[in-house]
């Protein structure tokens, strides 16, 4: 029963932490962190697990991780970088986080086989807050705005890391959409709305895009599987999935000329495809990762010093003055942190997930294993070209169980 209510608190408390966390930061102007207290805690009580899991070749990897960050420190230490021990360790544990709540979920799981849809229907509840949050800020106006701009709209709430909190709630909907359509009632489709709605409040490009193509995916999905996997009679379904294109295309109309008077979001989707803020971020990691020495390329130079280096380039204004700045895209934030052996390594973990959910999907081509492919492609795609992912704290609950299911998958061949 104690492992049974610390999953449920694992997956379900950070939406409230993250709230109070901001009521805190913008209505007292308070400098302490309830997320950071809370996920410290968790992180130091799951670490303990990775020593008694039975998934040997998983342990090896994170030992790997672990051994080569550590003796990494000294090196960037003794070649006379900015180099800050704590701020290191922070940063790392960041990306570790995860991975222990995975050792604390596959030790319980060796003891007690935990229920999947069980814990799926848990990671739902999260978002489903967290979107009732944003839907009372966006209809009341109390809380932040995703964008400072008056040409632009979207509601963040209370939740301070808006493209955080955005990601981690798409990686959730597709497993809420799987409860919806295994279960089939009214309270399932009124948290898939909700969250589908709270995304398009949000109004951050990874929201509207993903929320959209998870919706249209999943639709398709109820034409497609048998009523094994979506417990929904066919005419049913060609009546609903009707009445919900229509519905669809009417609010995407409404959507539209509603968007248009936003021209500062507009212009945030130009820039997908024209040359943006990002891009020069991009420009700077790459002059930065090409002048670097071979020690400094192999092995890295630690987050404070390439930090720093990127600021120089992108805000020159402010070099000299301590000012860091994150590429905000994990394959160059890894390479230039950690160097090729220890952010290859880093990197290599969700991709190697995607190709292993994509295989076990050809082979198996179950509602199930296309929710967990889906989820963890999303993730792997945004980490590689958005970055918010891999050391974000927020999103680490949220990865969590395609990494759990992906592992384990043969214990749930029946769910």
């Amino acid at each position: 029963m104690v492992y049974y209510y610390a999953l449920m608190l694992i997956l379900i408390a950070p939406v409230f932490i993250d709230f109070f966390n901001g009521v805190v930061y913008y209505q007292l102007n308070a400098d302490f962190s309830l997320g950071v207290l809370f996920r410290s805690v968790t992180a130091m009580i799951t670490a303990y697990f990775m020593f008694f899991i039975k998934e040997k070749t998983y342990q090896i990897y994170l030992f790997t991780i672990i051994l080569l960050f550590i003796s990494f420190n000294p090196v960037w230490a003794g070649l006379g970088l900015d180099y800050k021990p704590h701020a290191e360790i922070i940063r790392y544990v960041r990306i570790l986080l995860p991975h222990f709540l995975l050792c604390f979920f596959l030790y319980v799981n060796s003891k007690y086989k935990l229920d999947i849809v069980q814990l799926m229907r848990w990671q739902a509840i999260f978002a489903f807050l967290g979107s009732l949050a944003i839907i009372f800020s966006f209809f009341t106006g109390i809380g932040t705005e995703t964008y400072d701009d008056r040409e632009s709209y979207g509601m963040s709430s209370f939740f301070i890391a808006h493209n955080d909190m955005g990601l981690a709630m798409l990686l959730s909907f597709p497993m809420c959409f799987y409860v919806f359509l295994r279960e089939v009632n009214l309270k399932w489709f009124v948290m898939t709305f909700s969250i589908f709605a709270a995304l398009m409040m949000m109004a951050t490009r990874t929201a509207l895009m993903g929320a959209t193509g998870v919706l249209l995916l999943y639709l398709g999905c109820m034409l497609v599987y048998n009523v094994r996997e979506v417990k929904i009679k066919v005419q049913w379904r060609v009546l609903m999935l009707f009445f919900t294109v229509v519905i669809v295309g009417i609010g995407a109309y409404a959507y539209a000329l509603y968007i248009l008077q936003y021209p500062y979001l507009i212009r945030k989707f130009v820039l997908l495809f024209e040359e943006g803020p990002r891009s020069i971020l991009m420009e700077a990691a790459t002059h930065r990762l090409s002048q670097r020495a071979l020690p400094l390329s192999l092995f890295g130079e630690g987050a404070i010093s390439f930090s720093q280096s990127i600021a120089d380039f992108f805000l020159p204004d402010m070099s000299g003055k301590d000012a860091v700045k994150a590429v905000e895209q994990d394959l160059m934030d890894m390479w230039g942190v950690y160097g090729w052996i220890l952010g290859s390594l880093i990197l290599l973990w969700p991709l190697a997930l995607c190709f292993k959910q994509a295989w076990t999907f050809l082979i198996n081509n179950s509602l199930m294993n296309l929710t967990f492919l889906v989820v963890i492609v999303l993730f792997t795609f945004h980490s590689y070209t958005a970055g918010h992912a891999l050391g974000s704290t927020i999103v680490s609950t949220s990865i969590l169980l395609p990494y759990f299911y992906i592992l384990k998958r043969k214990d749930f061949m029946n769910a």
